[in-house]
């Protein structure tokens, strides 16, 4: 269980990240309380800061100092302005409502730009959502001016830049701690036996755990003249523990096998493909996303060896069976065979396999040196680059871009929330908006504000159970119920990119507590509002759907061409006649998140997979399996991760490896060609040629884009033309 609560967080990047919002939280608390007290104000500015605070620490991780800096001006003038609109909402609710929808939809638009730019927009968005958050009563509205809605957005981002300076990121440190949790979870993946879905889950975790290695070392900016070595070292360690961990058991050589002789010329084994042609749908038909890795491990064991030109079997890596600690092949000593040959040897004389594993516990072992050396590199946190603007979109206005059309979604969802919140829940109406611009706001198509909103009401109406009964046994302690509010934060930010559901019951209960704090009790709001979070949903789907909608299908298809374009580079310098395997493993890494990415927003799509087809009953299923169905969207997206396993292998060979299989990569770049095609629906689209010969990581890889390309729809026919008269009859005459 333990093993499990760490994987979900490697390293506790997360954690720091969410101890040093709430240590931000509490000092924005503790200094508007201060000062609240000392200029009679009302409490309700002390909870704007807090907020603000909690909102704009997530803005500015990872962000240089000019742009921190530059939210001392930035969050207090906003802040003015939203405060002049909380005092107009409550004059006049309808004017309120419409300057702040105006003025939330033109900082979401904003987004749609790059660099500085979005970065206003985002941190606009934190003292309006604020506002909404805590409205401003009317005493307050009267015992305040709007100069202390300045004064709140001032007190919030020194309290952050004081927390970042106070607790900074150590990404050495933090990725070391990442790869002892690699350790760990390798550990783990070697106790479960192939092919269960607790093997498929525990490699997942493998991987999550890797990548978050990868990218603290990458977020790590070191002092001047200091060596990256241990850390690409380190990099090049995660990579090679992690195949080789990966196909440990998939790696061992079948019985009754053979081995090669020692003066036995050069020559590659026929690879067959690993199954036919659309076999691999059906196999997942009733599967998840996570099936994905099982697929990747039978290919892997399908798939035949290479032998070498020493007639000697090559690592499971860049051929075919087990790496070294740094991904290279180590021949044994004289008179003896490799790895794999003494591993057949093992297997012919019925001795249990002994050498592969062997091969995982050194490659651990690289893991864990090189962790200690990274341990001691100082190290501060790199800025993340500023987001680019998107191309110019062919048809101008009439096709507007992807963040155009959803800032036109929240407008639209927001006003009818406003609407609706007011006309049916006069008194709770924000917990409609609210939920109305969470589901909307950061969205990225009509698919993930359903399964935000679903993730959002699940979370929202167990929140709103635990949070009443809560805040009835804190009612009267104001004490306990902040610490309560804290740490419901606390847990919502850490596990907030786990599962959204998580974030949505950690706010809807704090909320339920702090609204004790203002005489808001009774059973009945238990209700009432998961009912305004259902009325919010609502609205932001309807909005989804019928205002400039943005279909799942199109966004995946963005995100899966950014991911072949890296897996295009990576085979160009692959194919480079000196290859450099350091820039090779450098883009297996970029695949990697192109794939995360897209993974990111194909939950949806996997989601509505697993809904749909459990809700088919077994004879259901039997008979979609006998009448081919079209395959889902989710199965051409798990079809691409399995490129990514073969990627990864593929950077584990060595120069000399590479430049022996320029053709076989070659025609592995023709096919990716052809799969590029396909997804952009282009009718000259092709099948890919299965790879017959060459390294195992490279018909891996093909048999991968084959299924891919089998996997993807098919662009839709031209419409057949007339037919021709009979040749003895003449053509009809051309009116006119």
């Amino acid at each position: 269980m333990l093993i499990r609560l760490r994987l979900l967080d490697p390293g506790r990047v997360r954690l720091r990240i969410a101890v040093r919002t709430l240590a931000a939280a509490v000092a924005a608390l503790l200094v508007s309380g201060a000062i609240g007290r000392a200029a009679g104000l009302p409490g309700g500015m002390v909870v704007i800061a807090t907020v603000v605070a909690v909102m704009v620490s997530r803005s500015l991780h990872a962000t240089s100092l000019p742009h921190r800096l530059s939210a001392l001006v930035h969050v207090p003038l906003v802040g003015l302005l939203a405060a002049f609109v909380g005092r107009l909402m409550v004059q006049s609710a309808w004017c309120g409502a419409a300057v702040f929808v105006g003025a939330v939809g033109g900082s979401r638009y904003l987004m749609r730009f790059g660099g500085k730019v979005r970065r206003f927009g985002r941190l606009a968005l934190t003292p309006l959502i604020a506002v909404l958050v805590t409205p401003v009563p009317p005493s307050a509205a009267k015992a305040t001016g709007p100069l202390w809605g300045a004064v709140c957005g001032v007190i919030a981002v020194a309290c952050v830049l004081a927390s970042q300076i106070a607790l900074p990121s150590r990404p050495t440190r933090e990725a070391a701690a990442a790869a002892g949790d690699f350790v760990r979870a390798a550990a783990r993946l070697r106790a479960l036996a192939p092919g269960t879905a607790a093997h498929a889950k525990a490699a997942a975790a493998l991987h999550r755990t890797a990548l978050t290695v990868e990218d603290r070392l990458d977020a790590a900016r070191l002092p001047d003249g200091t060596d990256r070595a241990p850390l690409d070292t380190l990099a090049a360690a995660v990579l090679t523990a992690e195949v080789a961990a990966r196909y440990e058991r998939s790696a061992a050589p079948r019985h009754g096998t053979k081995p090669a002789a020692s003066g036995e010329a050069a020559q590659v084994v026929p690879a067959q493909e690993p199954f036919p042609r659309g076999q691999a749908a059906s196999e997942r038909a009733d599967s998840d996303g996570a099936d994905s890795e099982r697929v990747a491990a039978e290919r892997f064991v399908r798939t035949p060896a290479v032998r070498s030109r020493a007639g000697d079997d090559e690592p499971a890596a860049p051929g075919g069976a087990m790496p070294g600690p740094a991904g290279e092949v180590t021949p044994g000593p004289a008179g003896e065979g490799t790895v794999a040959r003494d591993e057949e040897a093992h297997s012919a004389s019925g001795a249990a396999p002994s050498s592969v594993p062997d091969a995982v516990d050194i490659a651990l072992g690289a893991v864990r040196s090189a962790s200690e050396a990274v341990r001691r590199v100082r190290s501060v946190q790199e800025a993340a680059p500023d987001v680019p603007a998107p191309a110019a979109r062919p048809g101008g206005w009439r096709n507007p871009q992807p963040q155009a059309r959803l800032s036109a979604q929240l407008v639209v969802a927001m006003a009818a929330a406003f609407t609706a919140g007011h006309l049916i829940f006069p008194r709770h109406w924000t917990w409609t908006v609210i939920t109305a611009f969470v589901v909307c706001s950061a969205a990225r198509g009509r698919g993930d504000v359903v399964h935000r909103s679903g993730l959002r009401v699940a979370g929202a109406f167990t929140g709103a159970v635990t949070g009443t009964l809560v805040a009835h046994e804190v009612a009267g302690d104001h004490v306990a119920a902040i610490a309560v509010i804290f740490c419901y934060l606390l847990v919502g930010l850490w596990l907030r990119e786990t599962t959204y559901a998580v974030w949505a019951f950690c706010v809807t209960s704090l909320l339920a507590v702090l609204n004790s704090l203002n005489g808001e009790q009774g059973g009945a709001l238990i209700v009432q509002r998961p009912e305004g979070i259902l009325l919010g949903s609502a609205c932001g789907i309807a909005a989804a759907y019928f205002v400039l909608p943005l279909p799942t299908t199109l966004v995946l298809r963005g995100r899966a061409g950014n991911a072949l374009r890296v897996l295009q580079d990576l085979l160009a310098a692959a194919r480079e006649p000196e290859p450099r395997p350091a820039a090779v493993r450098h883009l297996a890494r970029r695949f990697d998140r192109a794939v995360r990415e897209l993974a990111v927003v194909a939950a949806p799509a996997r989601a509505h997979r697993t809904l749909t087809r459990r809700a088919l009953g077994h004879s259901a299923r039997a008979a979609r399996r006998a009448v081919p169905a079209r395959p889902h969207d989710a199965d051409w997206v798990d079809a691409l991760a399995t490129c990514a396993h073969a990627a990864r292998s593929l950077a584990l060979c060595d120069a000399h490896t590479l430049a022996a299989a320029r053709p076989q990569l070659g025609l592995a770049a023709l096919n990716l060609g052809q799969v590029r095609r396909r997804l952009g629906r282009r009718p000259d689209a092709t099948p890919p040629r299965p790879a017959r010969t060459g390294p195992a990581a490279v018909v891996r890889l093909d048999a991968a884009l084959g299924e891919l390309y089998d996997l993807l729809p098919a662009p839709a026919a031209d419409p057949a033309p007339p037919a021709s008269p009979p040749p003895s009859e003449p053509a009809p005459a051309a009116a006119g």
